[in-house]
This record gives C-alpha cells, sequence and structure tokens, in this order.
C-alpha cells in the first residue's frame, strides 16, 4: 500500500533488501538506521518506510521501531533517522506527513523522531567559545516538523533527557593522524611498557565483557546490557562487528619488568664511570621499573586467587555499517586505572573501522556541558563534534499521549 502526497508517494513498507541498499548509501547512514539493529533490539518490531518521486526513485527513508503498549496502541521509534536530504524541505514534509498517516491508522500513541541532520559542528573547544559553526537551520527544522503536527522537545544538554545523546564525538579519516601523536602516542607507548595487547575476539570474549560492563554498571551507578545483548549484536553484524579486549598478564609483566630491570642494573655495572650521562639515564630507568613493581605488587595483593586470573581488564564493542562506524560500548576495571588500556582500545577501534571502508568513527555521546571527564578523555582524539535537534514527537492519540508522558516523568522523577 502507498499514499500520494504532493509529487512524492510516500511507501508504508520497503523490503529489508532496498532499504539497506539506501541506507547504506547514505551520507548520513548510522548503525540505529541500519537492518541488523532491528535484530538487535528483539523487543520492537521494525517498520521500514520510505519516499519515492515521481520517477519512482527511493529519496528517503527510515527504519521504524515499534514497542507495543496497552490497549493495543504501540510507540513507534524513528532513532537518527529518517535518511534525506535535509536541505529539501519538500522531501522532509512529504515524509513527515507520510509517516503521522500512518502512525494513525496503525493504531500508534506516538511517533518520536530524533532526526541524524547535524544543526552545528565545531571541536570541544568551538563549543566551549560559542563558535561552532551552524550547519542546519535549526528554526527551519522546526517549521518542517511543526507543519506535520511534530513537536520539538527542547534543546537540553544532559544526555539522559533524550533516548540518544544530542551530541556526537566523531572521528573523520580524513583527519586522523596515524600513528598518532602528542597524548595518544604517550599512552599507547606506556601501554607497551606495561605489555598490554589487545585481542580481536568473537563469542569468546563475550563473558569477560560482560563482567567489564557489569564492573562498570556498579561504578557509575547506571544500568548498560547484559551478555544476550551483546550476544545479539555479534550475530546481527557478523564481520562489521569488533569486539576488542585489552589483555593484561599481571604475573608476565612482573616477571618482564623485574627481567628488565636487571639488565638495566648489569649495564649500570659495566659501564661504571665511563659513562655518567648514560648511567644516570639507566638509573632513571630503574626507578621507573622500580614504580612499575611496586604497583603490580599492590596490584596482586587487592586481588582475590580468582580475579588474579582474569586476563582481561578493558574492552569496546564497536559496529560498522556502510561509510559509518560507531563504539557503542566501551568498559573498564577500575582497579587497572594505572594501565592506560582504553587509550589502545580506543586507537584499535579506529584504526579497524577506517581499515574497513568506514570514513567516520563515532566515539559516542557528550554531555553538553562539555566539562566531565569522559569528555576530556574524549578530546584528545581530536573529534568533531555534531550537535543534533534533539526529538520531535507526533500524538497520534493526544489525550492518551499526554497521560503517558506525565506518567514517564513521575516515573523518571522517582527513579533519581
Amino acid at each position: 500500500m502507498s499514499e500520494l502526497i504532493t509529487d512524492y508517494r510516500f511507501v508504508d513498507q520497503l523490503s529489508l533488501a532496498e532499504f539497506d541498499h539506501f541506507a547504506r548509501q547514505h551520507d548520513l547512514a548510522n548503525i540505529l538506521q541500519s537492518t541488523p539493529w532491528a535484530e538487535v533490539k528483539a523487543e520492537w518490531l521494525p517498520l521500514r518506510v520510505g519516499l519515492r518521486d515521481s520517477q519512482g526513485q527511493l529519496v528517503a527513508a527510515g527504519q521504524i521501531l515499534c514497542r507495543p503498549l496497552a490497549l493495543g496502541l504501540t510507540f513507534w521509534y524513528l532513532p537518527h533517522g529518517p535518511l534525506l536530504d535535509y536541505q529539501q524541505s519538500d522531501i522532509l514534509q512529504a515524509f513527515l506527513l507520510g509517516l503521522a498517516s500512518l502512525a494513525k491508522k496503525q493504531g500508534a500513541l506516538f511517533v518520536r523522531v530524533h532526526p541524524p541532520c547535524p544543526i552545528r559542528e565545531g571541536s570541544i573547544k568551538d563549543f566551549q567559545n560559542g563558535e561552532a559553526k551552524e550547519l542546519f537551520n535549526l528554526e527551519k527544522l522546526n517549521q518542517s516538523f511543526a507543519q506535520a503536527g511534530f513537536v520539538h522537545q527542547a534543546l537540553s544538554l544532559d544526555m539522559g533527557s533524550t533516548i540518544q545523546p544530542r551530541f556526537q564525538a566523531l572521528v573523520r579519516k580524513d583527519s586522523w593522524e596515524d600513528p598518532p601523536k602528542g597524548k595518544i602516542r604517550y599512552n599507547l607507548k606506556l601501554n607497551d611498557r606495561y605489555f598490554v595487547e589487545t585481542e580481536n575476539l568473537g563469542t569468546e570474549g563475550l563473558d569477560s565483557f560482560a563482567s567489564l560492563i557489569k564492573l562498570t554498571e556498579d561504578r557509575q551507578g547506571i544500568r548498560l546490557r547484559d551478555k544476550a545483548y551483546f550476544q545479539r549484536i555479534l550475530d546481527a553484524y557478523g564481520q562489521e562487528a569488533l569486539l576488542a579486549l585489552a589483555a593484561f598478564d599481571l604475573p608476565q609483566a612482573k616477571a618482564r619488568t623485574l627481567k628488565a630491570k636487571t639488565e638495566l642494573v648489569q649495564e649500570i655495572q659495566a659501564l661504571g664511570d665511563s659513562a655518567p650521562k648514560k648511567v644516570k639515564q639507566l638509573e632513571e630507568q630503574v626507578i621507573s621499573r622500580d614504580k612499575d613493581l611496586a604497583f603490580y605488587q599492590d596490584l596482586e595483593a587487592s586481588l582475590t586467587a580468582e580475579e588474579s586470573q582474569e586476563k582481561y581488564q578493558a574492552g569496546i564493542l564497536a559496529i560498522r555499517y556502510g561509510r559509518a562506524a560507531e563504539m557503542p560500548y566501551a568498559a573498564s576495571d577500575e582497579r587497572f586505572a594505572r594501565i592506560p588500556a582504553m587509550w589502545k582500545l580506543y586507537t584499535e577501534g579506529i584504526r579497524w573501522a577506517f581499515a574497513h571502508g568506514a570514513d567516520r568513527y563515532n566515539l559516542g555521546g557528550l554531555e553538553g556541558t562539555f566539562d566531565d571527564g569522559l569528555t576530556v578523555f574524549k578530546s584528545h582524539f581530536d573529534p568533531i563534534i555534531e550537535e543534533t535537534a534533539g526529538e520531535y514527537d507526533f500524538a497520534a492519540r493526544p489525550f492518551l499521549y499526554k497521560l503517558a508522558l506525565g506518567g514517564l516523568r513521575l516515573y523518571r522523577k522517582l527513579r533519581k
């Protein structure tokens, strides 16, 4: 079935193949508008819709996730979609009108859309100084949505105020330096010094990754996902998913560090008074090795016998789709905080994405205040920050929609 709107035809059911072909090649491609994502979100029902021009060409598409509610109603969510040219307001308008009409017909309570179109971009400093570049006029975007009956849900700075963060940190291939410089290079060398290795694993790494996620949840007081969820990601994306874990073998690190110290001491003894500058440099390295050995000893004392057998102390899960790649999950064991394995994992994730055809790598969302520790860490990878407009709601059942939002606000308030 389809509905004619001006010069465009809204299609209420695209085939998976046609949607996937369109979405993968689109400039705004992202994992939330990928067909495998619907497999990951198993508790939601996918609906793929689009818009054709007068020649029958697909000019817009969106993957809607539909969640069943009480009374036979559903909640429709369109994350980081629809995919279209947002400069062409007639296409956006036709798509939104078609979407609203379909929602009414199919018993949706309301539709929530988070368009991927960035309204501003710049470095973190640009945003902090109020100098970010405008890419798309927010007033124009709001007007297009309003004309189709969608209400803007305000420009929040808090990541928790929207389902998906409004601010995303992107590393672009054309500006990525490899080998990296500055603090990244320094911390990669530290990883070598601590004998940290990264391992690209599949299902065999899920238990360790899930354990790291649980530690992160407990430390930050948040809820993320469980092993079954990560398994669905690996199953859905296959070779387009990367599960990378940082391996740190404490007994081996101690043994190799002790051996390095012994060799330094022997070299100092052999030099004697013949090369005082060289001896001083070697002595400084001995002091550094002693610090490492003291750290290893303290770490070993803080762990149980079972914990000391845990091989992995940090991990990331990344996904590629089209020219886009994203790292939606990262976790670490705070007991190993002195070992900067996350620097190595971030770098390996970026390299993996670019080596496999992506031209941008999303490090994930940021708070809009840009003053938290995560923002400071991500800033060292010199990301471009993209700001989106946030969420727009269409109330297909206005009265019930108001009741539902009131209940949601009360639920969030009680959770705090």
